[in-house]
């Protein structure tokens, strides 16, 4: 339902409007139905004092009775107000939740006045007469237009405090800045009888030709020496490769469709499509989400993680589907980023692994990088960091289990490190099972739940996505 409001904001504000329109327009029936002009009713006293009554009469002016009689004057301004939030609305203009709530005050507010003006000769009604402090009469819709402007008000000056504070914190050094991520290194031991190459492709993400261009470059080193590509590493030979960050030239804007499931002037939040990478590496320089972000976004995305991660504050496997948060600004990346550090970050994912688990369960072990092959994770207890996998079993089918995984710390690979050390590997995952079906093209593995406080407005935010069609084809081809 809150992903619905998000993505529908817009939609959602003016069906609100209309509501306080339906509100201001009954209790004016009401009070015209059921009072005579110019009467009164007394409704609250305290002793001889009078507090609140209702005191029904005609407005021709605004407030407090300024500009009266000026009816065209006062429709063509309030028309212009009114349109000029609507097109904010649904131009998306608006979009952070404080606002919209405050603009659609302002639009209930304006248009049940409005109706007033162009059915009631001119004047609106007013009722509502608040004798303790001797304030103008006024009513309903009143009410929804001062509050809603009130709160516009008031969200701007905080939010301005706000980017003064930032600003100030960031020329102090106070704040993180663009540092550019540091280069990678892979250590692989040689198996012997493999060129070296092949041995670095085999090993790494890495395509044969970019490992043929590191070895070129002098970033592989066997047994702290140089070799050449078609050199034959002996058995236990170490290997180290160095693989150099991208260039910023090399990371270019390209439009790439996105499923944005959320977007606000800090952060958004995105639904990757398997098979996509998430930010540029040796031997993806393109097509990867953050040259999509590019696009979309242009130089509005945070710089904490560098020119090759703009914006990027966690991320998923290439053949892992699923939702991921995107900040905007170095407050966002900051808030969002010391929210995953304290596990206080929601993250729940959708799998399908092999065999039978009978009942749900939590995994805590510790993770670190595998000895002999670098590419890979596993539990180890040597150059680890705790891991913590609850798991929720949805259903079960001749050979496979159908999962809901909700993590408690975020480690590499963790959900298929995990679920393979049960002995039962993530359905299709080639790393850490036999990768079948070969179908999947990949483990079926799908971020489905990611919530969070948003940083600026400290409410928290939680979406949900659809299974992708991947995941349900193939629950569907096991369901028997």
């Amino acid at each position: 339902m809150k992903a619905f409001l998000n993505k529908y904001r817009q939609y959602a504000a003016l069906v609100l409007a209309l509501l306080l329109v339906g509100v201001d327009q009954l209790t004016k029936w009401l009070i015209s139905t059921n009072m005579e002009l110019y009467s009164t009713v007394h409704l609250i006293k305290i002793g001889d004092t009078e507090v609140l009554n209702l005191y029904y009469c005609l407005n021709s002016g605004s407030a407090f009775s300024m500009m009266e009689g000026k009816t065209i004057f006062l429709v063509a301004i309030t028309s212009i107000v009114i349109i000029g939030l609507i097109i904010g609305l649904l131009t998306k203009k608006i979009r952070r939740a404080p606002y919209v709530v405050a603009v659609s005050l302002i639009i209930g507010g304006g248009i049940g006045n409005l109706l007033d003006r162009l059915f009631n000769g001119g004047a609106v009604v007013d009722f509502i007469d608040v004798r303790i402090i001797n304030f103008a009469i006024f009513n309903f819709a009143d009410i929804c237009a001062v509050v809603g402007g009130i709160l516009l008000c008031l969200f701007v000056i905080i939010d301005e405090v706000k980017e003064n504070r930032q600003k100030k914190l960031s020329k102090s050094g106070t704040a993180l800045r663009r540092n550019p991520m540091p280069m990678e290194t892979i250590e692989l031991i040689s198996p012997g009888g493999v060129r070296l190459d092949k041995l670095i492709a085999d090993g790494t993400e890495l395509s044969r030709s970019a490992a043929v261009r590191l070895i070129e470059q002098g970033s592989v080193l066997v047994n702290g020496a140089l070799c050449g590509k078609k050199d034959i590493p002996l058995a236990g030979a170490e290997i180290v490769v160095t693989i150099p960050e991208p260039q910023s030239t090399d990371i270019l804007p390209e439009d790439i469709p996105l499923e944005i499931v959320y977007e606000d002037d800090d952060l958004l939040v995105v639904n990757k499509p398997k098979g996509m990478v998430v930010h540029p590496a040796a031997g993806h320089y393109s097509g990867t989400l953050v040259n999509a972000l590019m696009f979309h976004c242009g130089d509005r995305l945070s710089g904490i993680n560098g020119e090759i991660r703009p914006g990027i504050v966690h991320r998923i496997d290439k053949d892992t589907s699923g939702l991921l948060m995107v900040a905007k600004n170095d407050f966002a990346h900051l808030g969002l980023s010391g929210q995953i550090k304290e596990h206080s970050f929601t993250r729940e994912y959708e799998t399908v692994v092999c065999g039978a688990i009978k009942e749900d369960g939590t995994v805590d072990a510790p993770i670190g990088r595998h000895k002999t092959d670098r590419k890979k994770m596993c539990v180890t207890t040597e150059n680890s960091r705790e891991a913590v996998t609850h798991y929720f079993v949805l259903g079960r089918y001749a050979g496979y289990t159908h999962l809901r995984v909700r993590l408690e710390t975020g480690r590499t690979h963790q959900i298929r490190v995990h679920m393979a050390y049960l002995g039962h590997p993530v359905a299709g995952d080639p790393v850490y099972g036999n990768g079948k079906p070969t179908w999947l093209e990949g483990q079926c593995l799908h971020a489905k739940k990611i919530g969070f406080v948003h940083p600026r407005t400290g409410k928290y935010m939680e979406f949900d996505s659809e299974l992708p069609e991947y995941f349900k084809k193939f629950l569907k081809s096991i369901e028997g």
